[in-house]
This record gives structure tokens, sequence and C-alpha cells, in this order.
């Protein structure tokens, strides 16, 4: 029996598959060939179970096939070793050892065969869901759940914690998380990741079109500090991030983090970054195409397309209520012709500006070049009878513009058509009413004009104290009166017929009195006036000016005047029709700079680049940084000055196939040839130069924005478009000169998308308040806390309040979601009493334009009193620069405040001029540091820590309250705690968070 054994292994150990015995009953192993001796790596089995170890476990394996076995027939498997990462196929069998029932197992290693299926599997599964993820990207006509739904398969796919998509903002230098999916139980983190600063060791391969993947993130603390700083909190530990591209320029990133299957694979997220791509283009495209095809590009409200859509297609059968109003802006032809159509455009935009101020966006259409119209659903009467007074008292009394207004409210049997055909109707009654009353003299016309003194319109007459008027017909005037002013007598000399002076015979005081209040444009009575009574007075013998003369046909004629008074006192007046001679200039020309207007320009531009199609041209666009600067203080007549010198540098310098023109106000255009973008970049420092010779030249700071004519058929006011669009960028981020790029009209647009939602966002309650902790320094627990407000749209995702504040501040928006804020955070307090929870004061802001409303006061005091809320509990935080506008009533605000028991903030102190003394003047309860102090380091400087501490212990011996915001490190902590700063706010103890997760924080466990 021994031999036989022996013979047996002998045998077994020639083999090349694994074989060993097992007893079936206590797993001892009695026998492993020595093919599996040296393939397990072991150096004795004796004693030991065959769980231990063929799997190295601990206890007997539960997939063991012991059960199943029999001695006449082999059982067959395939299993995975976990031990050593092989694969085998398994052949068991019962069988006789040593008179014990044991187990034979033959174990054929398939590893490099299984490896190579695995593989195929892969790629098969790979392509399948590569398939699947671009079907739903091509046919979902949602782009944003599309991405959502992708995200979800590539997370599954990899087997990871979260999936995102990056998007590279390069003009701000950030990239902002626009995408996220996370698996169940991950903490969701696109929210805070809005405003992160570029990667720049990741862009650094990213420009290479290398993915970066990282196995351990901590290899990555010491070559990617910066990086490691913002993954580390999220809790990763290994990514997969690959970047996508538009003309050959990186726009972002798709990745996914703490990947368990497939790592180092990133064969799916590569082909997917181009599927991302093109539809993001193609979604921003037919999205752009969609929102101009119902939308006035101009003012960014619905446009006539719209308009008829709402007409023919609208419902009114679940309508309560309809108000419908028609809004003409009087006077818009005239403000064309005197003034161009920019001045036209902005008369416009102003009117709009106004109406969105009372009414949503969705309610507003433009439907004419001046007219809007007016829609709205379910509006009680009294509010939209109050809007639309509010509308026409703004405008109206603005002395710029006036504004003609129809309109009709209906509560049964509501018939759109018919409401907007009484409306229309009302409104030009209004108009023919305003027109009629400024015939008579009785209304102004509202839009701002200026009056030149000008002495170069009477060609050049020399006149002495013996003039007569043979001598005045030299200089070719339509009329000419002689006036005896002993005798009180007109006399009418000569008559060219245009102007009606039928009744002139009348004495000279009736004569001056018919022609002031009847004759003259109300704007130019002022100069009229002054200049007649200096011949009267004798205070001169000459005068030369202009005014605007009433015709036979009741429209306004621009007169030249002369009038000359000789020795005898008698008075001899010339008048010259200009209008004729100006009507080409007017149109074509501006009067200061005598350069070509922009409809001239647009002319001349289509000219040149058809004619010159050998030469590289651009377009130039420039202004004057806060040209109104110059008016302010030196006045129009500098400032006239200023402008056509600027235009004859621009002629000075550019040569004869290319051309500039004053656009409007202080902008100016070029159509310049250069070779090289380097080439014109020195023409314009150059041209600076040039500017800076003017008396006042360091005033003349200029912004240049500059668009590549890569395509002459492109139409010159799209070029000139691109121009602006580069120049209004630059000026916002104070660079001397960018050039145009698709980015730049996208922005725009997206502004214009973002103020048509804003209305439907606030009533959707899509703006969140969240609440950034305030941390007492002696115990660390939490004493209170700022409310901020965060845009989570629907499709967009989290919009950051960088994106949508300014423009809100703009645009007027701004008081209806700080009305919303403040509500919220005051019903937020009420609840925990309710609740009987512990109460937080809670911060809120107030901007700027809230202090230009009159019931400014009214408002806040009656949504804290509503609540019932104990005293001190609201803070309104106020900007230091707020504080110095107006000081006198600024103290009346702040008293008015305190007497309601709302605590009065001082926001941002140290970061204007002169805080000190606004302390000692204005009552604040509390002054907030300045988050500057903490910003250019992580540390505190020597010389910041003495203004900080001093500052510190002033408001505290003062009895005012402080807190230090934006603190960062724990450095900073100290110090603050060192110089007795009794509350500390910011990252360094918790970002703004929401409600939800503020309440856990300060109800389950307030000490940090």
């Amino acid at each position: 029996m021994y031999g036989t054994v022996m013979d047996f292994k002998s045998i077994i150990n020639e083999l090349q598959e694994i074989i060993y015995v097992s007893d079936v009953e206590t797993y001892e192993l009695y026998f492993l060939n020595d093919v599996g001796v040296k393939h397990l790596g072991i150096e004795s089995y004796k004693n030991k179970k065959c769980y231990e170890v063929l799997q190295g476990k601990d206890t007997p394996c539960e997939f063991c096939t012991n059960h199943m076995l029999n001695n006449s027939d082999f059982y067959v498997w395939e299993h995975r070793n976990n031990n050593n990462g092989h694969y085998y196929i398994l052949k068991d069998k019962l069988i006789d050892w040593h008179g014990k029932l044991c187990r034979m197992e033959t174990a054929i290693d398939i590893t490099e065969k299984e490896n190579t299926g695995i593989a195929v599997k892969e790629e098969l599964e790979t392509a399948s869901t590569l398939a699947k993820c671009a079907h739903e990207l091509s046919t979902n006509s949602s782009l944003n759940d599309a991405i959502n739904i992708v995200l979800e398969k590539i997370c599954q796919f990899h087997k990871a914690d979260r999936a995102y998509i990056f998007e590279y903002l390069p003009e701000k230098e950030i990239i902002r998380n626009s995408h996220e999916y996370c698996s169940e139980g991950v903490e969701p983190q696109i929210e805070f990741l809005q405003e992160v600063p570029t990667p720049l060791y990741w862009f650094k391969h990213f420009k290479n079109r290398e993915n970066i993947i990282i196995e351990n993130l901590e290899d990555t603390k010491d070559i990617a500090p910066d990086e490691y700083e913002v993954l580390k909190p999220q809790g990763i530990t290994s990514l997969m991030v690959v970047p996508f591209f538009k003309n050959n320029q990186c726009v972002g990133f798709i990745g996914v983090d703490n990947p368990t299957r497939m790592f180092h694979r990133a064969t799916l997220l590569e082909s997917l970054a181009y599927f991302f791509i093109a539809e993001i283009m193609k979604h921003k495209v037919e999205n752009r195409l969609e929102y101009m095809s119902y939308h006035d590009t101009l003012t960014g409200v619905s446009n006539r397309n719209k308009y008829i859509d709402i007409i023919e297609n609208s419902d009114t059968s679940s309508l309560q209520s309809l108000g419908v109003a028609f809004i003409d802006l009087n006077g818009l032809k005239e403000i064309n012709d005197l003034y161009g159509h920019n001045s036209g455009d902005d008369a416009i935009k102003s009117v709009c500006n106004v109406i969105k101020k009372h009414f949503r966006y969705d309610d507003i259409y433009r439907i004419g070049g001046d007219e809007f119209t007016l829609i709205c659903n379910n509006i009680p009467k009294d509010i939209f009878t109050q809007r639309i007074d509010a509308i026409k008292k703004d405008i109206n009394s603005s002395g710029k513009y006036t504004v003609a207004l129809g309109s009709v409210w209906q509560d049964k049997d509501i018939n759109i058509a018919l409401m907007t055909e009484i409306a229309d109707k009302l409104m030009y009654e209004d108009k023919e009413n305003f027109y009629r009353l400024r015939r008579e003299g009785s209304v102004n016309t509202h839009y701002e004009t200026q009056n030149h003194n000008n002495t170069n319109n009477i060609d050049n007459l020399l006149l002495d104290k013996t003039v007569s008027y043979e001598a005045l017909t030299r200089g070719t005037f339509n009329h000419i009166f002689r006036i005896d002013v002993k005798n009180n007598t007109v006399k009418h000399l000569y008559d060219s017929g245009d102007i009606d002076f039928s009744d002139i015979e009348k004495n000279l005081y009736e004569n001056t009195g018919d022609i002031y209040y009847s004759k003259l444009h109300p704007n130019d009575r002022k100069i009229f006036q002054e200049n007649w009574n200096a011949i009267i007075q004798g205070k001169t013998n000459k005068t030369n000016f202009e005014y605007r003369f009433m015709t036979k046909d009741k429209s306004y004629q621009l007169t030249g005047v002369c009038i000359v008074k000789d020795s005898n006192d008698n008075i001899v007046i010339g008048l010259k029709n200009l209008s004729y001679i100006l009507d080409k200039n007017r149109v074509y020309y501006d009067h200061i700079t005598k350069l070509m207007n922009l409809e001239m320009f647009y002319k001349e531009v289509a000219t040149v680049l058809n004619e010159h199609t050998d030469k590289k041209y651009y377009m130039i666009m420039l202004d004057i940084d806060k040209f109104k600067t110059i008016n302010d203080i030196y006045g129009m007549e500098i400032g006239d000055n200023a402008l056509t010198f600027i235009a004859d540098v621009l002629l000075k310098n550019i040569k004869s196939n290319e051309i500039c023109a004053k656009v409007y106000a202080d902008t100016f255009c070029m159509l310049k040839s250069a070779n090289t973008d380097n080439d014109l970049l020195k023409f314009l420092d150059r041209l600076s130069i040039e500017l800076m010779k003017w008396n006042f030249g360091k005033l003349l700071k200029s912004y240049y924005g500059i668009a590549r004519i890569t395509d002459v058929s492109l139409s010159p006011v799209t070029i000139c478009d691109m121009a602006s669009y580069a120049h209004k960028e630059a000026k916002e981020k104070s660079v001397k000169y960018l050039f145009y790029n698709e980015n730049m009209r996208l922005k725009d647009l997206e502004i214009k998308q973002i103020e048509q939602e804003m209305e439907k966002a606030l009533k959707e309650e899509q703006f969140k308040v969240y609440l950034q902790p305030k941390y007492n320094t002696k115990d660390k627990k939490i004493v209170g806390a700022e409310a901020l407000v965060r845009w989570h749209h629907p499709n967009k995702g989290i919009i950051s309040p960088v994106n949508f504040i300014p423009l809100f501040e703009d645009n007027g928006f701004i008081v209806k979601l700080e009305h919303y804020v403040w509500d919220k955070v005051c019903q937020l307090i009420q609840n925990w009493m309710n609740e009987g929870k512990d109460i937080f004061p809670i911060s809120v802001n107030v901007s700027r334009i809230h202090l230009q409303e009159t019931d400014f006061l009214n408002n806040i005091i009656t949504i804290y009193e509503k609540r019932n809320l104990p005293p001190k509990v609201l803070e309104l935080e106020f900007t230091e620069s707020l504080f110095t506008e107006n000081i006198e009533h600024f103290i009346n605000i702040a008293q008015t405040l305190q007497n309601k028991n709302i605590t009065v903030v001082m926001d941002d102190f140290g970061s204007g001029y002169s805080s000190l003394n606004l302390l000692k003047k204005i009552p604040v309860d509390v002054i907030k540091l300045d988050c500057g102090f903490f910003r250019d380091s992580s540390s505190v400087s020597k010389r910041e820590k003495i203004i900080l501490s001093h500052t510190i212990n002033m408001a505290n011996e003062l009895g005012t309250k402080i807190v230090a915001e934006g603190v960062g490190t724990q450095e900073q902590v100290d110090f603050l705690i060192k110089h007795n700063c009794p509350v500390i706010q910011g990252y360094f103890f918790s970002k703004p968070v929401t409600v939800a997760e503020f309440e856990k924080i300060a109800f389950e466990n307030n000490i940090l």
C-alpha cells in the first residue's frame, strides 16, 4: 500500500496541474503536488487545513463543493482564487486515502485565457455603455437631464463614488462644477465647487491632451498642493479625469472619484468627452436660436413673435383676471434724428428697465420700435393699476423721456384680442394728447438736449455798430426784422416763406411773449432769454446763438440767430434755417466731432472691406473711462473739446483705406488694417500716448475692444457688435484691450436668459437661503449666522451668486430678491421659536438700490413685525460705502431701525476711507472687519496685526460688537482670540450651508 501511494505521488508530481487531497470532514490537507507548492508559494502544508493553504481563509470556504461529490464522476466548475488572483477550472471527486474519505481536486490554471475574455467582455461593455450614453445625449430634448443620466451610467460602470463635469471659465480663471452624480451615501459637492481656481498642474497636462489619473491622492500632496487642498476635504483618494476641447482649447473636463472597477481604463470617459462637447455646443446653438426667435435682443424681453403666439394661442377660460397695457415712447424719431440711433436705443432700454422694475419679464413684450405691451394673468386690479401708474410716474417725472400709455383690466368675459385693441386705442389717444399739449407749449419733450453758443454758424459775418439789414442779407438769412425799441414796433424786412410770421406786425413785447411761449422749443427758452436780455440791457451789441423754432407744419426747425444793436438802439435780427444745412450732417455725421456717425460708418465699412480684400482688418471700439467726470468737473464745453481732440487724434493716425466714427456719447469705432495682432496693439499703445497730450490727458484713459475680421461676408453691424462685446468686457475687467471671442457673445446671451428666468425662479422659490455660522471665540458655540442666497436652477444646477447678484443690482431685481430673503429669514426664526429651539440672530444684506426706495424702512419693518419676533434677532448689513453717500439720510435710517429693535451692521469695515469718522457720526450696533485683512496670505502680517488689534480694542471700548469675517487659518483664529475678537465667521469653521445642515450643526452639536 505504501508503495502504491508513493507511486501515485510520483506520478502526480510530474503533472502540470495543481492536485491536492483533503479530508472531507476535517478539511486537513494530506497531499499537495510540487506544482501546487510552487504555484502557491508555500514551504509546508503539513497539519494545515485546505482552506488555509489554498484560499488564505480561517474558516471553511462558503463555496466548498464537498457535499456535491461522489466517487464515480468528477464535478467540474470554475473559480477565481482571491488569494492569488488566478482563474481555474476545477475537477473534484471523492477517493479513499489511507482508509479515509477524501476529496481530490485537480486545478487547471486558465488565468491568461480568462483575462483575455474579461478584456473582450469589458470592451464590449464599454462599447455598449458608450452607445447608450451617446443615444441619450443625442435624443433627450433636455441636455441637463441627458447629462445627469449619462453621469449616472458612468458612475455605475466604474463603480465610483461620484461622476461629474467641470466647465473652464478662462475669463475668470476658474473652473465650475456644472453637473454631478453621486452614488448612494456619497455627499454631493457641486454647490461648493462653483468658483474653484484653475488647477494649474492639471491644465499643464490637459494642454498636451493628457488625462489625470491619481491612484493615491497622498502622492500628489507635494507636486500639486493646490489641487490636493481642494480634493482632500471631499473624501477623494483616487480619481480619473479626462479633458474635453473646443477649437483646440480646453473648455472643461469629465471625471470620476474613487473608481473601483476598470481603474486606469479611461476609454469610456475619453469617448464621451467628444460627445459632450458636441452636444453642449449643439444645444447652446439651438437654445440661442430659440431664445432669439422669441426675445428682443436689445431689451431681453419677449418680442413680437412671442406676443403673436400669446394672442393666438392663449386659453383665457381658466383666467380669473387679465390686465393689458400698451406703452409707447414719445419722440423716438426726434431722438434718433437729433442724437443718433444709439441714443434712441438707450431711450428704449431705459423705458424697458422701468417697466421691468414693476412687472415680471414674462409679462413684457416689445412689439415695435418704441412700443411695449404688458399681458398680466391673474393680477388684482389695484396692483395692476398701481404698477401702471408707477411706470408713467417714474418715466415722465425723470425729465428725460415721456411715454403714452393705455391700459385695461377685466375679471370676467375675458377676450384678450378685444382687450389689446382697446388698450392700443387708449394709448394712441394718450399720445395724441401729449403732442397736442406740446404744440400748445404746455409740456416738455423730456429728452436731454445740449445747447451751444456757436459763433461759427453765421457765415463769418463782420458786424459793427452801423450794421443794416443789407449787411445781414450777405449772410443768406431767411428772415430779417428791424425793431424800433423806442416806438415798440417790429418791421418784417425779408421772408423766405418757411416760417409763419403773418402776425409779426404786433408790438415788440407781444411778439417776444408769443415767440417765447408758443414758438420756441421749451428746452431752448433759457438760451433765447439770456441772449435777448443781453442785447436789451446793453451788455453786448451783438450776439449769435441757435434755437429750435416751430414752423408752419408745427415741426421744429433748427434756427441760427444773429442780433445786432446799433448806436440808435435799433435792433436788427437775422434768422437762418440751419435744419436743411444740417439734415445731411445730422443723418450721417456727429455735430461735435464732425466724424461720421454709426449709420454712415456701417456703409463705409462695407465699402472698404469689399474694395480691399487683400488687407487684414480689425474693428476697434474705444471709449474714455468715466468720461462723465470731465463734464461734471470742467463742464460740457471742455467735454466737447475732449471729444474733438480724440477725433483729431484718430483722424491723424489712420490711413486712406481706414475709417473712424463717433458712434455715441464718448464711444468711437475704427476700421484699422494691420498685418498682425502685435502690430495692432503697438498702434493702440501709440494712440493712447497721443491721447495723453491733451490738457487733461490723464483723464483720457481708454479701453479698446477688438474684433479680428476673418470673414468679410459678415455684416458691419455684426462686426461692430463683436468689438462691442470685447470692449464691454475690457471695461469690466479694467484691462486696456481685449480681442473678441465667442464666449463674450454667449455670456451676454446668458445674461439675457438669466433676466428672462429670474421672475419665474423667484416665484418657484428656486432661490435658496444658505447660512454661514458665526462662532463665539470663548466657548466655540454658534452665536448667529449670515444669510446668503444660492440659485438652484432646474437645468443649470447651482448658479453662483457672482453670476447673478451684480446683474440683479444693475437691473433692480435685487430689490425683489432681498425682500424674499428677508421674509424667509424672519419665517425661519419664527419656526425655531414655535418649535421651542434656540434663536440665533441672523444678518441679511441690504443693497444700495434699497436706499433709493421711499418705502424701504416700511417694507423691512413690516416683514419683521408680522412674524412677532423678539428684539435684535434680525440684523441688516450695509457695506461701509453706503454710509458715506448720504450720512444724514443714513443716520435717520439707522436710528429708525434701532428704534424697531433691528440691528444695524457696518459690513466690510476698513474697505473705505472714512471708517473712524463714520463710527463717530452713525449709530452702528455691529462692525464686520473687511475680509480684505485676511485675503493676501494665509497668515496675518505684522502691519495687519497692528491695525487689527487696535480696531478690535477700539470697538470693544466703544461698546460696539465686532465680527471678523473671511477667517481661513488657525493662525488667524489664534490671533483674533488673543486680541479679544468675540465672534468669528469664515471657511475655517464652516462654509455657507443649507438651513437643514445649519440646524443639524446648531441644535444637535453646537460646539465645534
